[in-house]
């Protein structure tokens, strides 16, 4: 199964910039030629997420990496809203993820948190961000691998996989790098047709739980989740009233 090309660094200001950069001078680049490409580093020095949040991280204790796809290309998904995008990345990262957890730790310790986080027994252990222009999507995913991040209250705190690796053997705790190539396969599997919708279903985050969603820092629902739809929106209350963006959180978290 081929993947799409790879660009490796070791310290970057964030894997998106170099993609940007990378689409800016495609003319004298190879990535002019493709579809689709990775950026991956070892580091970054202004990591970010949603919301313009920082992400720290330490050399080598994180996969970082940006999935680039040009729209109308042979790897565009044609979905029309960018939570679906996301949504098809965290079925894959989902699946990256589990055959290296602890015996005794189930499938169902890991969960989806709408609209792009991955939780590890409640806590964040990856963020995704999709950023659009004109001609190219931007997939950003952070992945806790060796060590976790500081972020900010009032969210899932973070977490990294190696407090849940078995230590040993093929399931010991992957380098950053191997863990890279088993998303990355598993990225062509979800890119496209429909089975990311029932992974993301089944492992949704806080399913019948009160939640909050805000935009822009303003309250701007509150109510039960009730599930999501095959377009990428979160179904909210008695009446599921379709969302299709902003940020959730448990209403009794502070």
């Amino acid at each position: 199964m081929n993947t799409f090309p790879v660009y490796p660094f070791s310290s970057l200001d964030s894997t998106m910039n170099r993609a940007r950069l990378l689409i800016e001078k495609s003319g004298q680049e190879a990535v002019a030629d493709n579809d689709a490409f990775w950026v991956r580093a070892d580091h970054q020095t202004a990591g970010r997420g949603r919301s313009e949040r920082q992400w720290q991280d330490r050399p080598g204790e994180a996969l970082l990496t940006t999935l680039a796809i040009r729209r109308g290309g042979a790897a565009d998904p044609g979905d029309h809203v960018p939570a679906v995008l996301a949504l098809r990345i965290a079925a894959a990262v989902y699946h990256t993820l589990v055959p290296y957890l602890l015996p005794g730790l189930s499938r169902e310790s890991i969960s989806i948190k709408w609209p792009n986080d991955i939780l590890l027994e409640g806590r964040k252990i990856c963020g995704i961000l999709v950023e659009a222009d004109p001609r190219w999507f931007l997939v950003g995913v952070g992945i806790n691998v060796r060590g976790n991040p500081v972020i900010s209250a009032g969210h899932p705190q973070p977490t990294c996989l190696a407090r849940y690796h078995s230590g040993a053997g093929d399931r010991g705790c992957p380098a950053p790098e191997e863990l890279f190539h088993h998303l990355s396969r598993e990225v062509l599997r979800f890119l496209h047709g429909p089975e990311w919708f029932a992974v993301v279903d089944a492992h949704l985050a806080w399913r019948d739980r009160e939640v909050v969603v805000e935009i822009l820092g303003e309250v701007r629902r509150e109510g039960e989740i009730r599930g999501i739809s095959r377009d990428g929106a979160l179904l909210l209350g008695r009446d599921a009233e379709p969302l299709y963006s902003g940020t959730v959180r448990l209403k009794d978290l502070k």
